[in-house]
Protein backbone atom coordinates (compact mmCIF):
# COMPACT_ATOMS: atom_id res chain seq x y z
CA UNK A 1 0.00 0.00 0.00
CA UNK A 2 1.15 3.24 -0.61
CA UNK A 3 -0.03 6.48 1.05
CA UNK A 4 0.47 10.07 0.81
CA UNK A 5 1.42 12.70 3.67
CA UNK A 6 0.30 16.71 3.24
CA UNK A 7 3.13 18.79 3.21
CA UNK A 8 3.27 20.54 6.35
CA UNK A 9 4.13 24.38 7.21
CA UNK A 10 6.80 24.83 10.05
CA UNK A 11 8.38 27.64 11.65
CA UNK A 12 12.13 28.04 11.31
CA UNK A 13 15.26 30.22 12.51
CA UNK A 14 19.04 29.88 11.98
CA UNK A 15 20.62 30.54 15.12
CA UNK A 16 23.90 32.56 14.70
CA UNK A 17 25.18 32.57 18.28
CA UNK A 18 23.95 35.98 19.73
CA UNK A 19 21.59 36.94 22.03
CA UNK A 20 19.38 38.77 18.79
CA UNK A 21 18.92 35.71 17.14
CA UNK A 22 18.18 33.33 20.04
CA UNK A 23 15.41 35.51 21.75
CA UNK A 24 12.62 34.73 19.89
CA UNK A 25 13.53 31.62 19.54
CA UNK A 26 13.88 31.16 24.18
CA UNK A 27 10.75 33.47 23.73
CA UNK A 28 8.79 30.17 22.30
CA UNK A 29 8.90 27.96 25.03
CA UNK A 30 10.10 27.54 28.70
CA UNK A 31 12.11 24.12 27.79
CA UNK A 32 14.84 26.58 25.79
CA UNK A 33 17.75 27.84 28.14
CA UNK A 34 20.26 30.61 26.30
CA UNK A 35 23.86 30.45 27.55
CA UNK A 36 26.45 32.81 27.02
CA UNK A 37 29.55 31.42 28.31
CA UNK A 38 30.32 29.39 25.49
CA UNK A 39 30.21 31.95 22.85
CA UNK A 40 26.13 31.63 22.80
CA UNK A 41 24.19 28.20 22.87
CA UNK A 42 20.80 26.85 23.48
CA UNK A 43 19.85 23.81 25.55
CA UNK A 44 16.44 22.56 23.74
CA UNK A 45 14.23 19.71 25.84
CA UNK A 46 12.45 18.58 23.37
CA UNK A 47 9.82 14.71 23.21
CA UNK A 48 13.44 13.04 22.26
CA UNK A 49 15.92 14.60 25.08
CA UNK A 50 17.51 17.57 25.62
CA UNK A 51 19.46 19.25 21.81
CA UNK A 52 22.19 21.27 21.69
CA UNK A 53 22.05 24.06 19.04
CA UNK A 54 25.34 25.65 18.21
CA UNK A 55 25.89 28.85 16.42
CA UNK A 56 24.84 28.21 12.29
CA UNK A 57 22.21 25.49 13.30
CA UNK A 58 18.18 25.54 12.16
CA UNK A 59 16.12 25.35 15.01
CA UNK A 60 12.47 24.65 13.18
CA UNK A 61 8.93 23.91 14.97
CA UNK A 62 6.86 21.52 13.87
CA UNK A 63 3.48 20.68 14.50
CA UNK A 64 3.89 19.16 18.17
Amino acid sequence: MRYRKRPIIIDAWQFDGTWASARPIVDLSRHISWTDSDGGSLMIDTLEGSLHASPGDWIIRGVM
